[in-house]
Protein backbone atom coordinates (compact mmCIF):
# COMPACT_ATOMS: atom_id res chain seq x y z
CA UNK A 1 0.00 0.00 0.00
CA UNK A 2 1.43 3.35 -0.98
CA UNK A 3 1.79 6.08 1.58
CA UNK A 4 0.96 9.48 0.17
CA UNK A 5 1.39 11.65 3.23
CA UNK A 6 3.96 12.31 5.91
CA UNK A 7 3.93 13.97 9.31
CA UNK A 8 4.54 17.31 7.60
CA UNK A 9 1.55 17.01 5.30
CA UNK A 10 -0.78 19.94 5.80
CA UNK A 11 -4.55 20.06 5.51
CA UNK A 12 -7.10 22.79 4.95
CA UNK A 13 -10.81 23.31 4.42
CA UNK A 14 -12.68 22.43 1.22
CA UNK A 15 -15.11 25.29 0.70
CA UNK A 16 -15.67 27.05 -2.58
CA UNK A 17 -17.13 30.39 -3.54
CA UNK A 18 -18.33 31.48 -6.95
CA UNK A 19 -16.68 34.24 -8.96
CA UNK A 20 -18.95 36.88 -7.44
CA UNK A 21 -16.19 37.08 -4.84
CA UNK A 22 -12.72 38.20 -5.87
CA UNK A 23 -10.24 35.36 -5.75
CA UNK A 24 -6.49 35.81 -5.73
CA UNK A 25 -4.64 33.57 -8.13
CA UNK A 26 -1.66 33.79 -5.84
CA UNK A 27 -3.67 32.01 -3.16
CA UNK A 28 -3.69 28.92 -5.35
CA UNK A 29 0.11 28.57 -5.25
CA UNK A 30 0.90 25.32 -3.50
CA UNK A 31 3.70 24.92 -1.01
CA UNK A 32 6.16 22.08 -1.01
CA UNK A 33 3.91 20.00 1.23
CA UNK A 34 0.57 18.55 0.30
CA UNK A 35 -2.40 20.30 1.84
CA UNK A 36 -5.53 18.92 3.33
CA UNK A 37 -8.09 21.66 3.29
CA UNK A 38 -11.70 22.23 4.17
CA UNK A 39 -13.93 21.39 1.27
CA UNK A 40 -16.43 24.14 0.72
CA UNK A 41 -16.78 25.58 -2.74
CA UNK A 42 -14.98 28.67 -3.94
CA UNK A 43 -11.56 27.64 -2.76
CA UNK A 44 -9.68 25.03 -4.75
CA UNK A 45 -7.78 22.48 -2.75
CA UNK A 46 -4.31 23.84 -2.21
CA UNK A 47 -2.39 26.17 0.03
CA UNK A 48 -4.97 28.88 0.55
CA UNK A 49 -5.74 31.55 3.05
CA UNK A 50 -9.20 32.19 4.53
CA UNK A 51 -12.27 30.99 2.69
CA UNK A 52 -13.75 33.70 0.48
CA UNK A 53 -17.40 34.14 -0.26
CA UNK A 54 -19.48 33.57 2.85
CA UNK A 55 -22.58 34.96 1.25
CA UNK A 56 -25.43 36.20 3.47
CA UNK A 57 -28.80 34.51 3.31
CA UNK A 58 -31.53 36.29 1.40
CA UNK A 59 -35.08 35.07 0.97
CA UNK A 60 -33.94 31.72 -0.40
CA UNK A 61 -34.88 28.73 1.73
CA UNK A 62 -32.59 25.76 2.23
CA UNK A 63 -33.61 23.17 -0.38
CA UNK A 64 -31.36 20.35 0.82
CA UNK A 65 -33.68 19.09 3.59
CA UNK A 66 -36.71 18.53 1.36
CA UNK A 67 -34.56 16.98 -1.37
CA UNK A 68 -33.32 14.21 0.93
CA UNK A 69 -36.75 13.94 2.63
CA UNK A 70 -35.33 14.98 5.98
CA UNK A 71 -38.47 17.02 6.72
CA UNK A 72 -40.74 14.07 5.94
CA UNK A 73 -38.59 11.78 8.09
CA UNK A 74 -38.84 14.14 11.07
CA UNK A 75 -42.62 14.16 10.71
CA UNK A 76 -42.91 10.39 10.42
CA UNK A 77 -40.25 9.52 13.03
CA UNK A 78 -40.16 12.47 15.46
CA UNK A 79 -38.32 10.56 18.17
CA UNK A 80 -35.44 9.58 15.87
CA UNK A 81 -33.55 12.85 16.11
CA UNK A 82 -30.07 12.05 17.39
CA UNK A 83 -30.75 12.76 21.07
CA UNK A 84 -28.20 10.93 23.22
CA UNK A 85 -25.78 10.44 20.33
CA UNK A 86 -22.78 12.55 19.33
CA UNK A 87 -21.11 13.51 16.07
CA UNK A 88 -17.47 14.57 16.32
CA UNK A 89 -16.72 17.54 14.03
CA UNK A 90 -13.00 17.73 13.22
CA UNK A 91 -12.67 21.16 11.68
CA UNK A 92 -11.95 24.82 12.51
CA UNK A 93 -13.89 24.61 15.78
CA UNK A 94 -17.55 25.37 16.52
CA UNK A 95 -19.31 28.47 17.80
CA UNK A 96 -21.04 26.81 20.75
CA UNK A 97 -23.14 29.93 21.45
CA UNK A 98 -25.01 29.84 18.15
CA UNK A 99 -28.75 29.52 18.90
CA UNK A 100 -29.08 26.54 16.55
CA UNK A 101 -26.30 24.66 18.37
CA UNK A 102 -26.47 25.90 21.95
CA UNK A 103 -26.89 23.42 24.79
CA UNK A 104 -25.64 20.30 23.00
CA UNK A 105 -21.87 20.74 23.14
CA UNK A 106 -20.37 17.41 24.18
CA UNK A 107 -16.84 18.63 24.76
CA UNK A 108 -13.77 18.97 22.61
CA UNK A 109 -10.27 20.38 22.36
CA UNK A 110 -8.32 22.90 20.27
CA UNK A 111 -5.35 21.03 18.82
CA UNK A 112 -4.53 23.87 16.44
CA UNK A 113 -3.73 26.22 19.33
CA UNK A 114 -3.25 23.60 22.04
CA UNK A 115 -5.92 24.75 24.47
CA UNK A 116 -9.20 23.43 25.83
CA UNK A 117 -11.49 25.92 24.07
CA UNK A 118 -12.26 24.81 20.50
CA UNK A 119 -14.03 28.01 19.43
CA UNK A 120 -14.39 28.61 15.71
CA UNK A 121 -12.18 31.43 14.39
CA UNK A 122 -12.81 30.75 10.71
CA UNK A 123 -16.46 29.77 10.20
CA UNK A 124 -16.20 26.49 8.36
CA UNK A 125 -16.63 24.22 11.39
CA UNK A 126 -19.73 26.01 12.69
CA UNK A 127 -21.32 25.85 9.25
CA UNK A 128 -20.58 22.14 8.90
CA UNK A 129 -21.84 21.40 12.40
CA UNK A 130 -25.11 23.18 11.63
CA UNK A 131 -25.80 20.93 8.65
CA UNK A 132 -25.42 17.88 10.86
CA UNK A 133 -27.07 19.09 14.07
CA UNK A 134 -28.83 22.48 13.84
CA UNK A 135 -32.18 22.58 15.65
CA UNK A 136 -33.27 25.83 14.03
CA UNK A 137 -36.90 25.64 12.85
CA UNK A 138 -36.03 26.86 9.35
CA UNK A 139 -32.49 25.64 8.75
CA UNK A 140 -32.78 22.29 10.50
CA UNK A 141 -29.90 19.83 10.56
CA UNK A 142 -30.22 16.16 9.70
CA UNK A 143 -29.90 15.08 13.36
CA UNK A 144 -31.31 18.16 15.15
CA UNK A 145 -31.03 16.87 18.72
CA UNK A 146 -27.64 15.19 18.43
CA UNK A 147 -24.76 16.34 20.55
CA UNK A 148 -21.56 17.48 18.88
CA UNK A 149 -17.92 17.32 19.89
CA UNK A 150 -15.87 20.24 18.57
CA UNK A 151 -12.37 19.02 17.77
CA UNK A 152 -10.42 21.95 16.35
CA UNK A 153 -7.68 20.61 14.08
CA UNK A 154 -7.58 23.46 11.51
CA UNK A 155 -6.40 27.01 12.16
CA UNK A 156 -8.01 30.38 11.46
CA UNK A 157 -7.03 30.09 7.78
CA UNK A 158 -8.60 26.66 7.48
CA UNK A 159 -5.24 24.91 7.30
CA UNK A 160 -3.84 22.04 9.30
CA UNK A 161 -1.51 19.06 9.18
CA UNK A 162 -1.67 15.33 9.70
CA UNK A 163 -0.08 15.48 13.13
CA UNK A 164 -2.85 17.77 14.37
CA UNK A 165 -5.50 15.61 12.70
CA UNK A 166 -3.99 12.54 14.34
CA UNK A 167 -4.20 14.17 17.77
CA UNK A 168 -7.82 15.05 17.11
CA UNK A 169 -8.66 11.50 16.11
CA UNK A 170 -6.92 10.18 19.21
CA UNK A 171 -9.12 12.49 21.30
CA UNK A 172 -12.20 11.00 19.63
CA UNK A 173 -10.95 7.48 20.35
CA UNK A 174 -10.35 8.33 24.01
CA UNK A 175 -13.77 9.97 24.44
CA UNK A 176 -15.89 7.80 22.14
CA UNK A 177 -17.60 5.68 24.76
CA UNK A 178 -18.13 8.38 27.38
CA UNK A 179 -19.73 10.74 24.86
CA UNK A 180 -21.39 8.09 22.67
CA UNK A 181 -19.68 9.33 19.52
CA UNK A 182 -21.11 7.32 16.62
CA UNK A 183 -20.01 9.49 13.67
CA UNK A 184 -17.01 11.60 12.69
CA UNK A 185 -17.20 14.49 10.20
CA UNK A 186 -14.01 15.40 8.31
CA UNK A 187 -14.67 18.09 5.69
CA UNK A 188 -11.10 18.48 4.47
CA UNK A 189 -8.65 16.78 2.18
CA UNK A 190 -5.51 16.86 0.06
CA UNK A 191 -5.14 18.67 -3.24
CA UNK A 192 -4.08 15.38 -4.85
CA UNK A 193 -6.56 12.59 -5.55
CA UNK A 194 -6.15 8.82 -5.34
CA UNK A 195 -7.94 6.08 -7.24
CA UNK A 196 -6.84 3.47 -4.74
CA UNK A 197 -6.91 3.05 -0.96
CA UNK A 198 -4.13 5.36 0.19
CA UNK A 199 -2.62 5.31 3.67
CA UNK A 200 -0.99 7.81 6.02
CA UNK A 201 -0.07 8.24 9.67
CA UNK A 202 -3.77 8.63 10.56
CA UNK A 203 -4.82 5.33 8.97
CA UNK A 204 -4.40 3.49 12.29
CA UNK A 205 -6.69 5.92 14.09
CA UNK A 206 -9.30 5.76 11.32
CA UNK A 207 -9.24 1.96 11.43
CA UNK A 208 -9.55 1.98 15.22
CA UNK A 209 -12.63 4.19 15.04
CA UNK A 210 -14.27 2.18 12.28
CA UNK A 211 -13.61 -1.06 14.14
CA UNK A 212 -15.21 0.50 17.23
CA UNK A 213 -18.44 1.13 15.31
CA UNK A 214 -17.91 4.81 14.41
CA UNK A 215 -19.01 6.04 10.98
CA UNK A 216 -16.33 8.22 9.31
CA UNK A 217 -17.58 10.64 6.63
CA UNK A 218 -14.97 12.54 4.57
CA UNK A 219 -15.05 15.01 1.65
CA UNK A 220 -14.19 13.58 -1.77
CA UNK A 221 -12.61 16.90 -2.82
CA UNK A 222 -13.37 19.96 -4.95
CA UNK A 223 -10.67 19.72 -7.61
CA UNK A 224 -12.42 17.82 -10.42
CA UNK A 225 -11.84 20.59 -12.96
CA UNK A 226 -8.06 20.26 -12.66
CA UNK A 227 -8.11 16.49 -12.17
CA UNK A 228 -10.58 15.48 -14.89
CA UNK A 229 -10.59 12.98 -16.53
CA UNK A 230 -8.29 11.24 -14.03
CA UNK A 231 -10.59 9.64 -11.47
CA UNK A 232 -9.99 9.67 -7.72
CA UNK A 233 -10.84 11.25 -4.39
CA UNK A 234 -8.81 13.29 -1.92
CA UNK A 235 -7.24 11.88 1.22
CA UNK A 236 -8.47 11.00 3.90
CA UNK A 237 -11.53 10.12 1.76
CA UNK A 238 -9.29 7.63 -0.05
CA UNK A 239 -8.45 5.79 3.18
CA UNK A 240 -10.04 2.34 3.30
CA UNK A 241 -11.64 3.12 6.66
CA UNK A 242 -13.40 6.28 5.43
CA UNK A 243 -16.67 6.90 3.58
CA UNK A 244 -16.05 9.33 0.71
CA UNK A 245 -18.80 11.89 0.05
CA UNK A 246 -19.45 13.94 -3.09
CA UNK A 247 -21.89 16.76 -3.75
CA UNK A 248 -25.08 17.22 -5.78
CA UNK A 249 -27.08 20.37 -6.38
CA UNK A 250 -29.99 20.92 -4.01
CA UNK A 251 -31.97 22.88 -6.61
CA UNK A 252 -31.85 25.27 -9.56
CA UNK A 253 -29.54 28.21 -8.88
CA UNK A 254 -28.73 29.24 -12.44
CA UNK A 255 -25.18 29.35 -13.76
CA UNK A 256 -22.33 29.09 -11.26
CA UNK A 257 -18.63 29.59 -11.96
CA UNK A 258 -16.29 28.31 -9.26
CA UNK A 259 -12.87 29.59 -8.36
CA UNK A 260 -11.39 26.20 -9.20
CA UNK A 261 -12.28 26.80 -12.85
CA UNK A 262 -15.29 24.49 -12.83
CA UNK A 263 -18.50 25.90 -14.31
CA UNK A 264 -22.09 24.70 -14.00
CA UNK A 265 -23.79 26.40 -16.97
CA UNK A 266 -27.19 25.35 -15.68
CA UNK A 267 -28.14 23.73 -12.38
CA UNK A 268 -30.90 21.48 -11.06
CA UNK A 269 -31.51 19.17 -8.12
CA UNK A 270 -29.51 15.94 -8.12
CA UNK A 271 -27.00 16.94 -10.74
CA UNK A 272 -23.44 16.17 -9.65
CA UNK A 273 -21.79 19.52 -8.90
CA UNK A 274 -18.97 20.24 -11.36
CA UNK A 275 -16.25 20.64 -8.71
CA UNK A 276 -16.85 17.22 -7.10
CA UNK A 277 -13.86 14.86 -7.28
CA UNK A 278 -15.21 11.46 -8.27
CA UNK A 279 -14.40 7.88 -9.15
CA UNK A 280 -16.50 4.87 -10.09
CA UNK A 281 -14.63 2.82 -7.49
CA UNK A 282 -13.72 5.34 -4.76
CA UNK A 283 -16.72 7.66 -4.37
CA UNK A 284 -19.12 6.05 -1.89
CA UNK A 285 -22.16 8.32 -1.61
CA UNK A 286 -23.58 11.71 -2.61
CA UNK A 287 -25.45 14.39 -0.64
CA UNK A 288 -26.52 18.00 -1.30
CA UNK A 289 -23.52 20.33 -1.32
CA UNK A 290 -24.63 23.38 -3.34
CA UNK A 291 -26.02 25.81 -2.37
CA UNK A 292 -26.48 25.15 1.36
CA UNK A 293 -27.60 27.46 4.17
CA UNK A 294 -26.25 26.85 7.67
CA UNK A 295 -24.98 28.47 10.86
CA UNK A 296 -22.64 31.48 10.81
CA UNK A 297 -19.81 31.48 13.35
CA UNK A 298 -19.82 35.25 13.94
CA UNK A 299 -23.60 35.52 14.17
CA UNK A 300 -23.51 37.82 17.22
CA UNK A 301 -21.47 40.46 15.43
CA UNK A 302 -22.22 40.33 11.72
CA UNK A 303 -25.85 39.31 11.34
CA UNK A 304 -27.39 37.22 9.84
CA UNK A 305 -27.28 34.07 11.91
CA UNK A 306 -27.02 31.90 8.78
CA UNK A 307 -24.94 32.06 5.60
CA UNK A 308 -24.61 30.12 2.36
CA UNK A 309 -21.73 27.95 1.21
CA UNK A 310 -21.09 25.22 -1.32
CA UNK A 311 -18.64 22.33 -1.51
CA UNK A 312 -18.14 18.69 -0.80
CA UNK A 313 -17.58 19.92 2.76
CA UNK A 314 -21.28 20.72 2.92
CA UNK A 315 -22.30 17.25 1.71
CA UNK A 316 -20.30 15.39 4.37
CA UNK A 317 -22.26 16.50 7.48
CA UNK A 318 -25.55 15.49 5.84
CA UNK A 319 -24.13 11.97 5.56
CA UNK A 320 -22.67 12.06 9.08
CA UNK A 321 -26.00 13.28 10.47
CA UNK A 322 -27.89 10.51 8.70
CA UNK A 323 -25.40 7.97 10.05
CA UNK A 324 -26.32 9.14 13.55
CA UNK A 325 -30.04 8.70 12.84
CA UNK A 326 -29.62 5.25 11.31
CA UNK A 327 -27.49 4.16 14.28
CA UNK A 328 -30.15 5.44 16.68
CA UNK A 329 -32.98 3.78 14.74
CA UNK A 330 -31.15 0.44 14.67
CA UNK A 331 -30.53 0.65 18.42
CA UNK A 332 -34.23 1.29 19.02
CA UNK A 333 -35.76 -1.09 16.48
CA UNK A 334 -33.43 -4.04 15.99
CA UNK A 335 -32.83 -6.67 18.62
CA UNK A 336 -29.22 -7.08 19.82
CA UNK A 337 -28.65 -10.19 17.73
CA UNK A 338 -29.55 -8.26 14.55
CA UNK A 339 -27.45 -5.16 15.25
CA UNK A 340 -24.06 -4.86 13.59
CA UNK A 341 -20.88 -4.89 15.62
CA UNK A 342 -17.50 -3.25 15.17
CA UNK A 343 -16.69 -2.27 11.59
CA UNK A 344 -20.03 -3.76 10.60
CA UNK A 345 -21.74 -0.59 11.80
CA UNK A 346 -20.19 1.58 9.09
CA UNK A 347 -20.59 -1.09 6.42
CA UNK A 348 -24.25 -1.66 7.31
CA UNK A 349 -25.11 2.04 7.53
CA UNK A 350 -23.42 2.81 4.21
CA UNK A 351 -25.21 -0.12 2.56
CA UNK A 352 -28.56 1.17 3.83
CA UNK A 353 -27.75 4.63 2.49
CA UNK A 354 -26.99 3.14 -0.91
CA UNK A 355 -29.80 0.62 -1.11
CA UNK A 356 -32.48 3.11 -0.07
CA UNK A 357 -30.96 6.22 -1.61
CA UNK A 358 -31.75 7.91 -4.92
CA UNK A 359 -29.90 7.00 -8.12
CA UNK A 360 -27.95 9.90 -9.65
CA UNK A 361 -26.48 9.30 -13.09
CA UNK A 362 -23.38 11.40 -13.71
CA UNK A 363 -23.74 12.43 -17.34
CA UNK A 364 -27.46 12.44 -18.10
CA UNK A 365 -28.35 16.10 -17.53
CA UNK A 366 -25.20 17.72 -16.11
CA UNK A 367 -24.35 20.86 -18.07
CA UNK A 368 -20.81 21.81 -17.12
CA UNK A 369 -17.22 22.08 -18.36
CA UNK A 370 -15.86 18.89 -16.77
CA UNK A 371 -15.86 15.21 -17.71
CA UNK A 372 -18.83 13.14 -16.56
CA UNK A 373 -18.33 9.49 -15.76
CA UNK A 374 -21.60 8.09 -17.19
CA UNK A 375 -22.00 6.15 -13.98
CA UNK A 376 -24.80 5.82 -11.44
CA UNK A 377 -24.01 6.92 -7.89
CA UNK A 378 -26.41 6.97 -4.95
CA UNK A 379 -27.59 10.07 -3.07
CA UNK A 380 -28.82 9.80 0.52
CA UNK A 381 -32.53 9.77 1.33
CA UNK A 382 -33.28 10.12 5.03
CA UNK A 383 -36.84 8.84 4.90
CA UNK A 384 -35.96 5.86 2.71
CA UNK A 385 -33.17 4.81 5.07
CA UNK A 386 -35.29 5.10 8.22
CA UNK A 387 -38.24 3.38 6.58
CA UNK A 388 -36.02 0.39 5.88
CA UNK A 389 -34.67 0.21 9.43
CA UNK A 390 -38.21 0.33 10.80
CA UNK A 391 -39.37 -2.39 8.41
CA UNK A 392 -36.94 -5.06 9.60
CA UNK A 393 -38.97 -7.48 11.76
CA UNK A 394 -37.86 -8.81 15.11
CA UNK A 395 -36.40 -12.32 14.88
CA UNK A 396 -39.33 -13.74 16.85
CA UNK A 397 -41.78 -12.02 14.52
CA UNK A 398 -40.01 -13.46 11.51
CA UNK A 399 -40.11 -16.97 12.97
CA UNK A 400 -43.80 -16.53 13.78
CA UNK A 401 -44.57 -15.35 10.25
CA UNK A 402 -42.62 -18.23 8.72
CA UNK A 403 -44.39 -20.66 11.01
CA UNK A 404 -47.75 -19.23 10.02
CA UNK A 405 -46.84 -19.51 6.35
CA UNK A 406 -45.77 -23.15 6.72
CA UNK A 407 -48.92 -24.01 8.70
CA UNK A 408 -51.06 -22.34 6.03
CA UNK A 409 -49.36 -24.28 3.24
CA UNK A 410 -49.81 -27.58 5.10
CA UNK A 411 -53.46 -26.78 5.73
CA UNK A 412 -53.94 -25.82 2.07
CA UNK A 413 -52.26 -29.01 0.85
CA UNK A 414 -54.30 -31.24 3.15
CA UNK A 415 -57.55 -29.53 2.23
CA UNK A 416 -56.97 -29.95 -1.49
CA UNK A 417 -55.78 -33.52 -1.04
CA UNK A 418 -59.05 -34.41 0.75
CA UNK A 419 -61.06 -32.67 -1.98
CA UNK A 420 -59.24 -34.68 -4.60
CA UNK A 421 -60.18 -37.84 -2.74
Amino acid sequence: MKTHASHTTSLCVMALASWVVAYSAAAQAQSGSTLLSTTAVGIPQGNWGPLPGEQPVSVMMNLAGPLVHADAARTKYPTINGAGYTVAVLDTGVDKTHPALAGRYAGGYDFANNDSNPDDDQGHGTFVCGIAASNDATYTGIAPQAGYAAVKVLDSSGNGNLSTIESGLQWVIANRQAKNIVAVNMSFGTSDIYNYHATSQISDELATLKNAGVFIAVSSGNGWYSHTPNQGVAYPAADQSAVSVGAVWSGNFGERQWSTGAIDYTTAADRVVSFTDRSTTMLDILAPGAIITSAAYNWEESNPDFVQKSGTSMAVPAVAGLAVLIHEAIDEKWSPDLRPTGAGWQDTILQIMRDYGVAVYDGDDENDNVANLNYTFKRIDVLGALDYVQSVPEPGTLVMLLGFAVTSLVWYARRHRHRAM
